[in-house]
């Protein structure tokens, strides 16, 4: 991981000046447009891409974000569950997850750990386990200076990882490597493409969205794409 971060730091110098650790660049926003193709080969155009949902779901949101970003964990516990609840469930709406840590170089350690988390096909509940945490634990009482600590520790992260059922050992052998380096730095390029300068930030049907807003601004664009 310390070697991704050498590389964040020397992409964020030529393409975003990111205050506090690193920026992050991510993709075009033409993944939503969905390819007419087989099975295989949506599988191989995500193979790089964290997602909660089905491959094939029709319409897609972009989601940059990061795990300590209060306005992300307020989002997650408000419109992502109902959005999940009405879309992503029902197979209509695929998430596409793209890491941008901001808030110190925990977060990054957090993201990194999501695609280790991917390895074993438990990405959307390593999801879920650490925006709850965040939330129960320093944002549902308000105590936002929780952003700027060093929470995220290889530790703290295995134990999370362990309650939604992943393997510690892997986990940590992954989180301590740089399997996932060239992921993360693509996420950065596609950040960088989409002009994402904060968090949240979604990409709905080439639109910009930018906060934590309210359900029905993401059900309007969602409702476009599945006419």
């Amino acid at each position: 991981m310390k070697k991704l971060f050498l590389v964040i730091s020397a992409v964020v110098v030529t393409v975003i000046a990111i205050f506090l650790v690193v920026g992050r660049e991510g993709n075009n926003s033409s993944v939503n447009s969905e390819p007419a193709g087989s099975e295989s080969e949506q599988a191989q155009q995500y193979q790089s891409e964290l997602i909660i949902g089905s491959l094939d779901a029709p319409a897609t949101i972009i989601a940059y974000e990061d795990f300590k970003c209060p306005t992300c964990n307020q989002f997650h516990q408000n419109a992502e569950r109902q959005i999940r609840e009405d879309y992503v469930n029902s197979g209509k709406l695929k998430i596409i997850f793209r890491p941008y840590p901001v808030y110190n170089e925990d977060a990054g350690e957090a993201l990194y750990g999501a695609y280790c988390a991917n390895d074993q096909g438990k990405f959307t509940a390593y999801h879920d386990e650490l925006f709850d945490f965040m939330w129960g634990k320093y944002y549902k009482s308000g105590n936002y200076s929780a952003a700027l600590k060093n929470i995220f520790t290889k530790e703290v992260l295995a134990a999370e990882a362990v309650k939604v059922g992943i393997d510690r050992e892997k986990f940590s052998a992954c989180l301590a490597g740089d399997t996932h380096n060239s992921k993360f730095e693509r996420a950065l390029r596609q950040a960088a493409s989409d002009e994402i300068q904060g968090t949240p930030s979604f990409i709905i049907n080439s639109q910009k969205i930018v906060g934590s807003q309210p359900y029905s601004v993401f059900k309007t664009l969602v409702d476009i794409q599945l006419r």
